[in-house]
């Protein structure tokens, strides 16, 4: 039930931010496919939906990103391999020259927990100590 709340609410956001441009934009969602209310919101709007046709854990930057306006990275989960770091790069170059990227707050705990995006946390506007603490136990 959370994480479904969790995708809804970013998906509106996303969407909320998009539809506040005056041109439509080109979106590539990376990671677990979003529910139909994702895609059908932007497109409403004129923008054009797709998805990367593999996983965050195997985007391995194969994918010409400079037919997106904005890269997605989709909720992600702790039990999947970090992105190749190719993939990050690409991520990363994209951004560079001017491209726009939304995540969420799990890419920084998934960095500061167990390592593996570095190259991704490096382009995003937070800054953490670094540290990771459960309270689950």
């Amino acid at each position: 039930m959370k994480t479904r709340f969790f995708c809804l609410a970013s998906a509106l956001m996303l969407v909320t931010c998009l539809c506040g441009t005056t041109t439509a934009s080109v979106v590539l969602v990376i990671g677990p496919a979003p529910s139909a209310l994702f895609a059908n919101g932007l497109a409403q709007y004129g923008h054009t939906v797709d998805f990367a046709s593999n996983n965050y854990d195997t985007f391995d930057g194969s994918v010409d990103l400079s037919h997106y306006d904005v890269v997605v990275l989709g909720l992600a989960f702790y039990s999947l391999d970090p992105m190749p770091l190719a993939g990050q790069e690409s991520i990363a170059d994209f951004v560079h020259d001017g491209g726009g990227f939304v995540t969420g707050e799990w890419l920084s705990w998934r960095q500061s927990a167990t390592g593996g995006f570095s190259t991704l946390y490096d382009i995003m506007p937070i800054t953490t100590d670094g540290s990771y603490i459960d309270y689950t136990g």
